[in-house]
């Protein structure tokens, strides 16, 4: 009989997040004052509803608007005086998780996923809260001086960041099991996307107890133009994304590759290359060269081609031409070029010459090549690049890509032979 009872279980442990966070938001607003409890109940609906907006990124991140309310809270004030202490300010986060958690559980979302998003947010705002008042406790207004506000914003901001990039490798929530050291580089990349969230809520506070409401617009226009440029710049990245994909199609409809051969490869590159430790940009090349690496044997359909002969470096340097049309690709463009070439030559230790991405590509490209072109087993597949890397494969690429088999069951499988 087939025990059903964990995802029942599973939905209690995370029905358990919004009770502990309103119960504990209830706890902390008892001994406030009518008017700070006011202010908490605006600033949570406000929370809960920015958490539902999501931010485009131009890494893996994910950012939502709430980051924006989490960033004013500390710097609102009316009459000089703080409107929040730390006390009603996690209060605020306290009612504002519950409450988001219910009305993402509510739409549909997936609530295991949704508690794991939540607590890994929830590192960077209480951070950002810690640090704030943490600072300004040890710190006086009076000692800060003029630059107060700045220097409490840049120490805040600094430690909400560091426990974004900490929670990111945590958690790893939606990064495919890679290192953490990769989704940590990776969330790096969107540190431009979190500084506008945090500056714009920042102003937010700050120019609040001057003109009221109206440094909400204040705070919103700058947002507005960043928000469009992340958006514009996450399009063209999808954009050449899928491009990427649409050309790697061209040699396998036209029958000089295996259906699938270049996305399986840059599957295999890009698990190998952020075990590798290398950065999310170098990462992305990686996966463009796997994708284009046969692109250049859609010279094969010329006649004059075919009777003249050619080689792998022929293939690799018309695949190297046709990328290296676009300038963005120009990086890629050698990658190519280079694929083909072995990682060292007789009486040589090694070829230093030759990128890392090159010798990726080759490797993930001969095992795809052997399991499903030439029938052979994962095993088998691994023991012919094992024999090819006293001169053919790079020997720790190898070693990386059986670890990643490994830990993806690859060799756990049964064989299909064609």
């Amino acid at each position: 009989m087939v025990d059903d009872s964990r995802p029942h279980l599973m939905w209690i442990a995370s029905a358990l997040l919004p009770l502990a966070s309103l119960g504990v938001g209830v706890t902390l607003v008892i001994p406030l004052t009518p008017t700070t409890r006011f202010a908490v109940g605006v600033a949570s609906v406000c929370f809960t509803l920015a958490s539902l907006i999501q931010v485009p990124t131009t890494g893996r991140s994910k950012y939502t608007a709430a980051y924006l309310v989490v960033a004013s809270i500390p710097f609102v004030r009316t009459g000089g005086v703080p409107v929040f202490t730390f006390t009603s300010a996690v209060a605020v986060l306290t009612f504002g998780v519950g409450l988001s958690w219910i009305l993402l559980a509510a739409r549909g979302d997936d609530q295991r996923g949704v508690a794991l998003v939540i607590i890994k947010r929830l590192f960077a705002h209480v951070a950002y809260l810690v640090v704030f008042y943490g600072v300004r406790s040890v710190l006086m207004d009076s000692e800060l001086g003029t630059w107060a506000d700045a220097i409490l914003f840049a120490c805040a901001a600094a430690g909400a960041f560091a426990a974004e990039l900490a929670s990111n490798a945590v958690f790893r929530v939606g990064s495919g099991g890679r290192p953490r050291l990769y989704v940590a580089l990776d969330t790096a990349r969107d540190f431009r996307v979190f500084l506008s969230l945090v500056a714009s809520g920042a102003l937010f506070g700050i120019a609040f107890e001057t003109i009221g409401w109206w440094s909400l617009l204040l705070a919103a226009l700058p947002y507005a133009f960043a928000h469009g440029a992340f958006r514009r710049y996450g399009d063209a990245r999808r954009t050449y994304s899928q491009t990427m994909r649409s050309l790697a199609r061209i040699p396998e409809v036209a029958g000089h590759s295996d259906p699938g051969h270049a996305a399986r490869t840059a599957d295999l590159a890009v698990g190998v290359a952020a075990e590798l430790g290398l950065r999310p940009r170098d990462v992305d090349t990686v996966e463009y060269a796997a994708l284009l690496h046969d692109i250049g044997r859609i010279s094969l359909n010329e006649p004059s081609v075919l009777r003249m002969g050619f080689t792998d470096s022929d293939i690799a340097r018309w695949g190297s031409e046709i990328v290296g049309e676009t300038s963005y690709l120009a990086e890629v463009s050698d990658v190519v070029l280079r694929q083909h070439e072995p990682y060292r030559n007789p009486g040589m230790e090694s070829s230093e010459d030759v990128p890392i991405a090159a010798k990726i590509v080759k490797v993930c490209s001969a095992y795809d090549e052997s399991t499903h072109e030439l029938g052979s087993s994962p095993l088998e597949s691994m023991e012919k690049l094992h024999r090819g890397s006293v001169y053919d494969y790079d020997p720790e690429v190898v070693a990386v890509l059986r670890r990643l088999l490994e830990r993806r069951g690859e060799f756990d499988r049964p064989v299909s032979r064609r």
